[in-house]
């Protein structure tokens, strides 16, 4: 099978373990300085398109989230965990790490409010 076919799942992320759904976002990944569009994201992580390789799961990488959320663009940096990839689907998806406390909160309220 070749490389390029293959979905890459880190091993404790292989099952569906999530305790929130995932919402669609407008807005952009910017993983050590390549860009990709949103598809959808939680508190605790992200899923995005426009991936072709180039990272690996377990692989830890800067991250830069440029969001469009009611009407407003959100700004915030963090480390990401890339949890999938899928070359052959063009997606890409991570947890969230190293967030600033203060975009920690936000994103909480956020997710707080959303579910309200």
């Amino acid at each position: 099978m070749a490389e390029d076919r293959l979905v890459r799942v880190a091993p404790e992320f292989r099952y569906e373990n999530r305790r929130e759904g995932r919402r669609p976002v407008f807005g952009s990944a910017r993983i050590n300085g390549q860009s990709f569009p949103l598809i959808d994201w939680s508190s605790s992580g992200f899923c995005a398109s426009g991936y072709e390789g180039g990272f690996y799961v377990g692989e830890r990488c800067d991250l830069e989230l440029t969001l469009n959320l009611n009407d407003q663009e959100t700004f915030f940096t963090c480390r990401t965990f890339i949890v999938r990839t899928d070359a052959a689907g063009q997606q890409i998806a991570g947890v969230f790490l190293e967030m600033d406390p203060r975009d920690r909160l936000a994103l909480a309220e956020y997710f707080e409010q959303a579910d309200s």
